[in-house]
């Protein structure tokens, strides 16, 4: 949160606050932490937004920070999920904010989302909006590519991207494949071309 705030102005929050904030949330609704053997979990949101009352392309003077929580299950399950490659729409500019988590990141992909929905894709996959050649992510989480050589060694591979968010996510699977003794390679990513339409 304190990259993506950083990028559009917002004051650094204290993380000591962070911290009471979340852990407030999470014991106040310990009642909704669903089950460990129902692979579901706590999702937790953090938030903050300008809230002063004024007009005009000024950073705001007030600040709202909250922190929503909401039993949640596996987002797309623990199977395969097609994708449709998104190659005539930019999620985010070269030079923009698309490694920040912010709302205008996530709007305009809704259209593109219920359009690939009603063809049968489960989600979206961004390519890079310079060339639209390299993958960036998906419109709900990070890419992740694993590879196995024959010899049965593993490599993670992630984007090389600046429009890709900053994920805690995409950087605690690194950590576990580290962990695995698997190695890591962060570079562009191209997809094959068989599933590219031009």
């Amino acid at each position: 949160m304190s990259h993506s705030a950083s990028f559009i102005s917002i004051p650094d929050l204290p993380t000591p606050h962070f911290l009471r904030c979340v852990h407030l949330a999470v014991s106040l609704n310990a009642a909704y932490v669903p089950p460990h053997h129902t692979s579901a979990a706590l999702y937790i949101r953090p938030l903050i937004f300008g809230s002063s009352a004024q007009l005009g392309l000024n950073p705001p003077e007030e600040y709202t920070f909250c922190v929503y929580v909401i039993p949640t299950g596996v987002y797309h399950g623990t199977h395969p999920v097609d994708a449709l490659i998104l190659e005539s729409f930019d999620r985010a500019a070269p030079e923009g904010t698309g490694s920040a988590k912010v709302g205008g990141n996530y709007a305009p992909v809704l259209r593109w989302s219920e359009m690939a929905r009603k063809e049968g894709y489960g989600i979206t996959l961004h390519l890079d909006s310079k060339t639209r050649t390299l993958i960036d992510e998906f419109s709900t989480s990070g890419f992740i590519g694993i590879k196995k050589d024959a010899e049965g060694k593993y490599t993670v591979v992630v984007p090389d991207s600046k429009s890709v968010i900053k994920s805690i996510t995409s950087d605690s699977c690194v950590q576990l494949s580290k962990s695995f003794g698997w190695s890591i390679e962060t570079r562009p990513v191209r997809p094959p071309p068989s599933l590219l339409a031009s």
